[in-house]
């Protein structure tokens, strides 16, 4: 167990498998989101989706009945907009599709001569000449920020390779680190605690993912608690997930505030 004790004044969530699953609200999430609103418990929803923006995630949210604005959203986009802000860059090239690219808004574009090269997922533009000009620009300077860890996903239609898997290719090939953004990373654990004002010892991350969720809360040093819904909706976890907390329903979470 970790040394972090409730009662807890702030939550970091996780979106796909603990509030929604497949197209529908997870069971009790809807209640969940209201009561943290009518107790003005401070909360960040985290998705390592780099084709969504805070705007578009919250409207997406909101069309399932969750009462959420896109302030309590914190995206793969907009933690790595935010990081690039920070460092003040002085060019960007956006490797995205999707609402994603409006986090960026404002920051200085350069497609020939980027100092960053910011990789989230470019879909069918992960081929073999747009992987090549990427690997060129890198050579010649340019820095490498990935958008996200995951190097494979689980889609409706199988499994996939996504972000991760392009920019370890990337990192191997021009033998030099990238920034990487996204859950476990504890880049996206600090935006998102920043916000909020709170320290690590005052907030609780859940998720349904030991790897993404559990291990990026230690990462970040904050405590953790495993949802039994979405990736566990029909198994038990294996004995190396050890979370601070598993829940088999989001409303027992509030036991904690």
């Amino acid at each position: 167990m970790s040394s972090h004790k409730p009662p807890f004044k702030g939550l970091l969530l996780d979106v796909y498998g603990v509030l929604e699953y497949k197209g529908e609200p997870c069971p009790g999430a809807l209640e969940f989101i209201s009561e943290l609103n009518k107790r003005g418990i401070p909360y960040r929803l985290l998705t390592n989706s780099t084709l969504q923006s805070r705007k578009s995630m919250a409207e997406k949210l909101q069309n399932y009945g969750f009462e959420v604005s896109p302030d309590k959203v914190v995206t793969a986009s907009s933690a790595s907009a935010g990081y690039l802000r920070l460092q003040n860059a002085k060019s960007i090239r956006i490797i995205i599709d999707g609402k994603g690219t409006d986090e960026f808004a404002g920051l200085p574009v350069d497609e020939e001569n980027p100092e960053w090269l910011v990789l989230g997922d470019a879909r069918d533009g992960f081929n073999f000449k747009n992987i090549n000009i990427m690997y060129r620009q890198l050579l010649a300077g340019s820095k490498l920020l990935v958008m996200i860890p995951n190097i494979t996903s689980k889609e409706k239609d199988g499994p996939e390779i996504t972000v991760g898997g392009y920019g370890k290719m990337l990192e191997l090939a021009i033998g030099k680190p990238a920034v990487w953004i996204g859950k476990p990373s504890p880049t996206m654990f600090d935006v998102a605690m920043s916000e909020m004002g709170l320290s690590k010892q005052e907030v609780l991350m859940v998720g349904d993912n030991v790897h993404i969720d559990v291990d990026g809360a230690k990462n970040a040093g904050v405590a953790s608690g495993l949802m039994l819904t979405g990736e566990f909706q029909d198994k038990r976890p294996g004995p190396d997930a050890n979370p601070d907390y598993i829940f088999e329903n989001i409303l027992e979470i509030l036991k904690l505030f």
